[in-house]
């Protein structure tokens, strides 16, 4: 008798599940909770890569664009350069405006970035030259981005009336969960404007500044003490009334000696759709002519599944037809990346799903069927708990990981030809009879290491990449 050798780990693995009852309830309980975490896991076009960009916009009235550049926006970029974690700064400066984006490395984190510029700019007040307004700082990330546009047209409404649906469709897709910014583009917003009329001004004896006071003051929320009943103690707080462009010319600005005076004795308040609006023309395939639309651009939380989300919208919103948005008025959507993203995750899991097959067939082709069979097994099972594993740690579906386990095929097949290859030599060696499940733990046990040490060969060769800095090394 041939003294068994000592067991490595694949051979002791081989051992303990080659005649085990639960070798079967174990692959199978793998694939289930590969398949639900195919269907738990949230679906995305790219992959969630933390690249923080802050805007901020600093208001000059009255300079001009070199001015702007000068004494604006150079010293505040050479302010904020200083900030840790600052890979670029973008600049513009206009006329009675700078902007300026600083975008971080990337996996810097989001809040803590924020802080920095906010910190930098309350710190350092003298860069600001005198005249300007407070920086407006404002953080931006990937998840800004829409991922669902909404466009209603149509039904001959003026531009006033159609941005009007759809700020109230808007409001009503808000309130769907897991949505983040939702925003209306397009038509004309209402705007009150008031235009002081110099003649009145001086005939009557009223300073812009009187004016711009008694604005503010109608506008103003105040304490007005507290109400006690019953030993509850309430606060009480007087709110601005104005509700409407007549209202507002009711306003006084001056209490004279005969009659007081109003904003509309010294100005015209108009009440209605702002003069030049951002227009969106909407036109369709083989059709003459352009109509007026609006936009409803929807962005989502971080790591929410796309598809699902935008399939909540639509719903919600296909349920405010004939309601809410008039049977008259048509409603495209323009943008679904939710939808989009669904269709290329199905895709590449398909050819996930024919590059095995073509793996399985080729091997039961070349080393016979039951060769085959444990290549069938074997890749499933461990792409299934690759899967499981991706759910869990917060991964999603996209088409970075799914072009992964597409490429790691090449490893488990590779692993699995030679360890089935091996089992097929050991079975057709000359010598005294052995059994085959003593045949199949000889050969697992054989060639287990130096396939784990490949493996990790082929790990080590890969795993520079993981060092490669900015968006293409998360990439």
């Amino acid at each position: 008798m041939r003294p068994e050798p000592k067991l490595g780990v694949a051979g002791w693995l081989a051992k303990s599940f080659l005649r085990s009852k639960l070798t079967p309830i174990v692959v199978l309980v793998s694939i289930l909770l590969g398949v639900a975490a195919v269907l738990l896991t949230p679906r995305e076009e790219e992959p969630q890569i933390i690249v923080p960009m802050v805007d901020v916009m600093v208001s000059f009235p009255g300079a001009s664009a070199a001015e702007v550049e000068s004494q604006l926006t150079t010293p505040l970029e050479r302010r904020l350069w200083g900030i840790p974690g600052l890979e670029y700064l973008y600049s513009t400066s206009r006329t009675g405006a700078a902007f300026i984006t600083a975008r971080f490395q990337v996996n810097e984190p989001l809040e803590p970035s924020l802080v920095k510029v906010r910190q930098e700019l309350e710190a350092h007040p003298e860069v600001l030259p005198s005249g300007a307004l407070r920086p407006v700082v404002r953080l931006l990330t990937i998840d800004d981005v829409p991922f669902l546009t909404l466009t209603l047209h149509g039904g001959d409404l003026p531009a006033g009336e159609l941005r009007k649906l759809g700020e109230e469709v808007a409001r009503e897709v808000a309130a769907v969960p897991q949505t983040a910014q939702v925003r209306v583009l397009g038509g004309a917003r209402r705007l009150v404007r008031i235009e002081p009329d110099p003649a009145r001004l001086r005939s009557l004896d009223v300073s812009l500044a009187e004016l711009q006071s008694a604005l503010q003051a109608a506008d103003t929320q105040l304490p007005a003490g507290d109400l006690v009943e019953a030993g509850r103690r309430t606060e009480l707080e007087v709110t601005g009334f104005i509700h409407s462009g007549k209202e507002l010319g009711q306003v006084v600005v001056r209490a004279g000696a005969e009659r007081p005076i109003y904003v509309q004795d010294v100005a015209t308040v108009v009440d209605g759709p702002e003069p030049e609006p951002a227009v969106i023309l909407v036109g369709r395939k083989g059709e003459t002519g352009f109509e007026q639309g609006v936009s409803i651009a929807v962005a989502k939380r971080p790591g929410v599944n796309a598809t699902a989300l935008a399939r909540r919208v639509l719903h919600k919103v296909e349920a405010l037809r004939g309601g809410l948005i008039p049977k008259h008025v048509q409603m495209d959507v323009t943008r679904n990346y939710g939808d989009t993203a669904n269709e290329k995750s199905n895709e590449l899991i398909e050819h996930l799903l024919i590059a095995t097959l073509s793996v399985i067939a080729l091997i039961s082709l070349a080393m016979g069927w039951r060769s085959g069979l444990v290549v069938a097994v074997a890749i499933p099972v461990t792409l299934a708990l690759t899967l499981l594993l991706t759910f869990l740690f917060g991964y999603t579906l996209n088409r970075v990981t799914l072009f992964a386990l597409i490429f790691s095929i090449g490893i488990l097949v590779d692993d699995a030809i030679v360890v089935v290859e091996n089992i097929h030599r050991h079975l057709h060696l000359p010598g005294p009879p052995r059994s085959f499940v003593r045949t199949v733990i000889d050969a697992v046990n054989e060639v287990g290491n130096p396939t784990v040490l490949a493996t990790f060969a082929v790990i080590a060769a890969i795993l520079p990449m993981a060092f490669v800095r900015g968006l293409m090394g998360r990439m």
